[in-house]
């Protein structure tokens, strides 16, 4: 990532992603992991945008993301995504955009068209640049949790709290039409 970022780099990397529908689909598959991760309850991990990326490498997805620099993200979230060996780093750079003014920029081009530099403005941002080990992207995907060692469906998580709520909301039933023997 250059120390100076343009903003057709920017909006071209944007168009390639919905050219491709693999882009499009890894890229909401990187966002699933930070949602379920809950990033976004964190200061202004919400308002990024997507710079470079996704990225693929053969164990690692990365995309890079910008905020204006005194909007940065809160360096909670980031310590959050250590845990399940994700990298995270944060990098101070210039976004440059061009700048339209009526005045200086022709409205008719003549015969003699004479090669303008198009006028810039820099503004300072912070770049966080997430590594996501493709793993972690798939166990997410598919709905798979590890605890004390072994992988573990959510789906069957999930059926055997609805399963204990059914059993507790019976339970009280139960205890009032039942005889407690008497000692």
């Amino acid at each position: 990532m250059a120390n100076k970022i343009e903003l057709y780099d920017v909006l071209d990397n944007t168009k390639n992603i919905y050219l491709s529908n693999n882009a499009l689909e890894n890229l909401i598959d990187f966002e699933r992991v930070l949602d379920k991760l809950d990033l976004y309850v964190f200061e202004n991990w919400k308002k990024g945008e997507l710079v470079e990326g996704p990225m693929h490498s053969r164990y690692f997805v990365e995309c890079s993301f910008m905020w204006p620099e005194k909007m940065m993200p809160n360096p909670l979230g980031a310590k959050r995504l250590l845990d399940y060996n994700i990298t995270v780093t944060f990098k101070k750079s210039n976004l440059s955009t061009p700048v339209k003014d009526l005045a200086t920029y022709p409205k008719n081009v003549s015969a003699s068209f004479q090669e303008q530099q198009v006028e810039t403005k820099e503004m300072p941002i912070w770049i966080v640049s997430i590594k996501i080990p493709r793993k972690l992207m798939t166990n997410v995907e598919r709905g798979l949790a590890e605890f004390a060692g072994e992988d573990l469906d959510m789906e069957d998580i999930e059926k055997a709290e609805n399963e204990n709520l059914e059993q507790s909301a019976i339970a009280p039933e139960m205890a009032a039409t039942e005889e407690v023997p008497q000692l």
